[in-house]
């Protein structure tokens, strides 16, 4: 499966969102956040399981469903700033909440954590600081084991706005536990009241330029995008949030004849109430919008009950085709080889151009392999079937300049075949470049002490053998 590289969503517990384990199925999104984990009143780490919080909730189905169709998964947990406020500055809960999510996480393989610890107007500074250090402390325990943690944060557009809060994105820039900031660009709604819009377009880039002019990485900055609704009385704030499927229930809702307002957000009145819904329109316009703006990467809220994009996969771009080819040999054990070859992908884009998308077509020739055991990988973790000479969509998020991707495949006879790359560049703001770097061959040898894993067939199926000499079942 490809995955849409620069899209996340958030999945959380309950009616009406029940049916986000249907609508992430074939959206491709790269990253899936489900809410398993809360702190109670007490200051107290809670799972939320399906058995007593509903749907989307924790359970092995859920997670394996998760799992399944996305690249990345990060646990979200959530708390009210009443509850996570007695967390905070009690070692004792602190380091309880730090094992539990960290061993979560391990076990069930996920990628990392995300914080959605919010209510952000009643933070005290005792409060903040103690928050800082630690999500810091959190972020780095979970590093040691490969993980990652996000935190959510306040939309902040302007020095008006970045009076009403303690919270500020600089103050997280130099703490290296913190991986990535999750800014939720929306609720706008909740600061003006009823009639206004929830992502006002210049709101939401204002609020990235804010964000980016404050950080020395900004590919560290996830933006929020809408996909729900709500209803209030005009100019009030009576705000109560909606999915697209209930507004459709609403009389008045007709997507036909209903406005669409500046911010491309769908609208009607209904009973004396200002209704606004998100489309598909409206979703391909906020995330052009902050793509345009140099957004890299952008978390939807959320599954369950809302539209989606149009444009799951970016176009190519025709004109930022590199190509390169080689030869790659094929070493025997016996009748068959495990072939293993590594590409580098070094990307030269400016920081606020990270390039998130890419295409790469790997031509093998169509005999002399078992066709049926190619597979790839670009996260160096998860493999995933593929036909030779069909493009393989990578989506590049990650911070280090260069990304590799690498094709295994069973070779029925030995001998010497050549192969093509050719990579492509995704639909982004800007064209950007990248080149093939290094194309290593790996094959395997005798008793494993090779450059390259090497696989064999036995009776009952095939095997890895790795450079150690370990067994593996193929998948």
């Amino acid at each position: 499966m490809a995955f849409l590289g620069n899209i996340q969503a958030w999945i959380y517990t309950g009616a009406p969102a029940c049916d986000a384990g249907t609508e992430m199925v074939g959206r491709n999104i790269f990253t899936l956040k489900p809410e398993y984990y809360t702190v109670n009143a007490s200051g107290n780490l809670v799972q939320l399981t399906v058995a007593v919080d509903g749907c989307n909730a924790f359970s092995a189905a859920n997670v394996a469903a998760v799992k399944a169709n996305s690249s990345q998964q990060y646990v979200t947990v959530s708390g009210k700033y009443a509850n996570f406020s007695v967390l905070l500055g009690d070692s004792v809960k602190e380091a309880a909440c730090t094992s539990t999510l960290v061993n979560f996480v391990n076990a069930q393989g996920l990628s990392g954590v995300e914080l959605d610890w919010e209510g952000f107007g009643a933070w005290t500074a005792t409060k903040y600081a103690q928050y800082k250090t630690y999500v810091n402390t959190l972020g780095l325990e979970l590093q040691k084991y490969g993980k990652k943690l996000m935190i959510d944060c306040p939309h902040i557009a302007n020095a008006t706005e970045q009076g009403w809060w303690l919270f500020k994105y600089e103050d997280f820039d130099s703490l290296s536990g913190v991986d990535y900031l999750c800014i939720m660009s929306y609720d706008n709604q909740w600061n003006y009241g009823g009639g206004s819009s929830v992502q006002p377009l210049t709101w939401a880039t204002n609020g990235y330029n804010w964000a980016a002019a404050r950080v020395s990485d900004v590919t560290r900055l996830v933006m929020g995008i809408p996909s729900y609704g709500y209803h209030a009385t005009p100019s009030a704030y009576d705000v109560v949030i909606d999915t697209y499927d209930q507004t459709a229930l609403v009389s008045g809702f007709n997507t036909g004849t209903n406005a669409t307002n500046a911010d491309a957000e769908r609208n009607f009145t209904s009973g004396g109430k200002y209704y606004a819904y998100m489309d598909t329109n409206a979703l391909n316009t906020k995330r052009n919008n902050l793509e345009t703006a140099g957004s890299r990467m952008m978390s939807v809220w959320h599954l369950g009950g809302n539209e989606w994009f149009s444009n799951t996969e970016p176009a190519i771009v025709a004109n930022a085709t590199n190509t390169s080819s080689t030869t790659l040999p094929d070493v025997a054990i016996g009748n068959y080889a495990y072939f293993m070859t590594t590409i580098t992908l070094a990307n030269t884009a400016p920081a606020n151009n990270y390039l998130v998308n890419a295409y790469v077509q790997f031509n093998y020739p169509a005999t002399g392999y078992d066709n049926s055991s190619w597979q790839y990988t670009y996260n160096g973790t998860d493999w995933f079937s593929w036909t030779p000479g069909t493009d393989i969509y990578i989506p590049m998020i990650e911070r280090a300049n260069n990304h590799s991707i690498s094709f295994r495949a069973l070779a029925l006879t030995s001998g010497t075949y050549s192969s093509s790359i050719t990579i492509k560049n995704g639909n982004l703001a800007s064209p950007l470049t990248q080149s093939l770097t290094s194309v290593v061959a790996g094959s395997g040898g005798g008793g494993g002490a090779a450059t390259g894993d090497f696989l064999y067939h036995a009776p009952e199926g095939k095997y890895i053998v790795d450079k150690t000499g370990n067994f593996i079942r193929y998948p």
